[in-house]
C-alpha cells in the first residue's frame, strides 16, 4: 500500500494542481478546509506530502534508537522487529519509484521514436541511450545518431529479439537463445561505452593542453 501511495504521488499532486488551477469550486472547498484547526494551517498538498516523508524518518530515528540501547535492554528486540519493517517498507517504496521511473523512460523513448516500435512493457526496460557516431562501410563518412538500446521487443512469434533504435531507424536482432540474446546486448553496450570514451579522449586531444588558469572538462 505504501509503496504504491508512493508510486503515484507525483501524478496525485499534478492532478491536485490541475484541479486547483481549473476548478474554482474544488478550489474553495479545499482552501477552506485548510483554515480549520486540525489542518495545523498547512495545506492540502503538504499532508499529502507526510506519508512519503515518514519512513524514511522513522528508519533514521528507529536506527540511531537501536544503535544507542544496551545489548540486554528489553526493547531490544522489538526496536530490532520495527526497524526491519521500516526498511523493508522504505525498500519497496524505492522499488516502486525505480519501476515508475524506468517505465516513463520507456514512455519517453517510445514518444520520441513516433509510436513506431511496441516497447512499452511492464518487463521492458531502456538499458542505455545516447549519441553515437554511424560509420559508413562504403565510404568511411560517419553520421551523428541518437541510440536507444532496450531491453527486448513485444513480439511473442519472434522470441529472443531486442531492438536497436534511433531517430531515423530502429533495428530488431533476433539471437537463437535468451543467454545469446543478454551476450549480444552486453556487448554492444561496452561498445557503446568504448566508443564514447574514445571521442571524449578525441575531443580532448584536439583542444590540447589546457592554457595556466584554465580548466579543460570532458
Amino acid at each position: 500500500m505504501y509503496g504504491e501511495y508512493v508510486k503515484n504521488f507525483d501524478k496525485a499532486m499534478d492532478l491536485l494542481d490541475t484541479m486547483l488551477e481549473k476548478c474554482q469550486p474544488f478550489r474553495e472547498i479545499i482552501q477552506e478546509i485548510q483554515k480549520k484547526e486540525m489542518c495545523g494551517s498547512l495545506s492540502l498538498q503538504h499532508h499529502m506530502l507526510e506519508p512519503v516523508q515518514r519512513v524514511p524518518r522513522y528508519q533514521l530515528l528507529l536506527k540511531d534508537y537501536v544503535k544507542k540501547l544496551p545489548q540486554d535492554s528489553p526493547d531490544r528486540s522489538d526496536a530490532e522487529k520495527s526497524l526491519e519493517i521500516i526498511f523493508e517498507a522504505a525498500n519497496r517504496s524505492n522499488a516502486a519509484i525505480a519501476e515508475l521511473e524506468k517505465q516513463q523512460k520507456m514512455w519517453d523513448v517510445y514518444e520520441m521514436l513516433g509510436g513506431e516500435e511496441d516497447i512499452v512493457d511492464p518487463s521492458n526496460e531502456l538499458l542505455k541511450e545516447g549519441p553515437i557516431l554511424k560509420v559508413s562501410v562504403r565510404s568511411s563518412s560517419t553520421a551523428e545518431r541518437h541510440l536507444f538500446l532496450v531491453k527486448e521487443v513485444n513480439d511473442v512469434e519472434t522470441p529472443h529479439c531486442f531492438l536497436v533504435s534511433g531517430k531515423q531507424r530502429s533495428l530488431q536482432l533476433q539471437a537463437r537463445s535468451q543467454e545469446e540474446m543478454e551476450a549480444w546486448i552486453q556487448a554492444i553496450q561496452e561498445s557503446i561505452v568504448l566508443s564514447e570514451r574514445k571521442i571524449d579522449t578525441f575531443k580532448a586531444a584536439s583542444l590540447g593542453p589546457a592554457s595556466p588558469g584554465h580548466h579543460v572538462s570532458q
